[in-house]
């Protein structure tokens, strides 16, 4: 599978292998990803690792960005921190998403694997710790 999205206990992990296929592959693992987050009720840490991603389509990014302002009242509740692994293809891309998405809670961005990793395991302790 080019992507894998699950929810574990209090982690949304989302980690893309490759490019999307096409537009249709790309809707239905947005409708997945945004089914998974309209069913968390608890605190939890979002881990998106698209270190392997090079851009995707114009249409896919609004698309990709619309998840995010559908998914709100849920982020505003629930959400403790984004933690993001990219590559330098997707600094630009990045860049241009925050500006169209001012996210409502801390946004964390690692362009190496392992300190991505460490940032992970170290918000799900804190989340351990301090559950809100």
């Amino acid at each position: 599978m080019w992507a894998d999205i699950k929810l574990h206990k209090s982690t949304l992990q989302i980690c893309v292998n490759q490019n999307p296929p096409g537009d249709k592959e790309f809707k239905d693992f947005l409708n997945l990803w945004e089914n998974l987050y309209q069913e968390i009720n608890s605190t939890f840490v979002m881990a998106i690792n698209f270190r392997d991603m090079d851009e995707i389509s114009a249409f896919q990014a609004m698309d990709f960005i619309g998840l995010f302002f559908r998914v709100l009242p849920k982020t505003k509740e629930f959400l403790s921190c984004t933690i993001v692994c990219l590559n330098d293809k997707l600094r630009d891309a990045s860049d241009i998403f925050l500006k169209m998405y001012n996210p409502s809670r801390p946004y964390y961005v690692y362009f190496n694997h392992d300190e991505f990793n460490e940032a992970v395991k170290t918000h799900r302790r804190e989340l351990k710790k301090n559950p809100e």
